[in-house]
């Protein structure tokens, strides 16, 4: 991505971030800039052609939001509904190799959606390859949460890696979110390590990274 292109998409991020956020929010935001502490949880789901047995319980009538079709007539209804406010940054991947996976139901409104990315400086924070699918910003709507949206949409991502001839997926959450760890662990993923990391001004210079045996 060109420097034009990474400085109209922060430009558009920040504006997003003042606009769900105020003065504060985007305050706090370039504090975590300068210092941040992440704790994270990384898990593992390895695909074979056996995935689409042991997963099942896929969610049907999911959309995939791709370079090939994004901004197009067929995705542009689903585009409006999440690639608003602060997901506005997601864009740029989706320009790139990243996926967008999006449930609706019979109204046409998103139920429930997560994104594939590649090429991230989180996944660096991770140690997670560029080549590794990395399933993240997953969000389920409010009034159908605890109805098992996350764990199938989990499976459904992980089934489409695996047909696309993906060999390894993974998610990550964070120590306390107890109902993401909950859904991870339901789809059928493998705690694999538990990483604190320091970063200053956008680069790491701790990383304290556990195994999970």
């Amino acid at each position: 991505m060109s420097f034009a292109q990474r400085a109209r998409y922060l430009g558009i991020r920040l504006l997003a971030i003042y606009r769900s956020r105020g003065w504060s929010g985007l305050g706090g935001f370039f504090g975590t800039r300068i210092l941040q502490r992440r704790e994270d949880l990384l898990y593992e789901m390895r695909l074979d052609d056996q995935t689409a047995d042991r997963l099942g319980d896929a969610l049907a009538s999911v959309m995939i939001v791709e370079r090939p079709n994004l901004r197009s007539a067929a995705t542009a209804a689903v585009e409006r509904q999440v690639l608003q406010g602060e997901n506005v940054e997601y864009l740029a991947g989706l320009e790139g190799d990243d996926l967008m996976f999006v449930h609706l139901n019979e109204r046409g409104q998103v139920d429930t959606y997560a994104f594939v990315l590649f090429d991230t400086q989180y996944k660096r924070t991770l140690q997670v390859p560029v080549s590794t699918p990395l399933i993240g910003n997953c969000y389920t709507q409010p009034a159908l949460r605890g109805q098992g949206l996350y764990p199938r949409m989990l499976r459904t991502v992980c089934l489409c890696l695996a047909r696309r001839g993906f060999k390894c997926a993974v998610v990550s959450c964070a120590p306390d979110n107890i109902p993401s760890i909950k859904g991870i662990e339901r789809a059928g993923f493998r705690r694999l390590r538990h990483i604190t990391t320091w970063i200053l001004l956008s680069r790491i210079v701790v990383a304290r990274r556990i195994q999970i045996p």
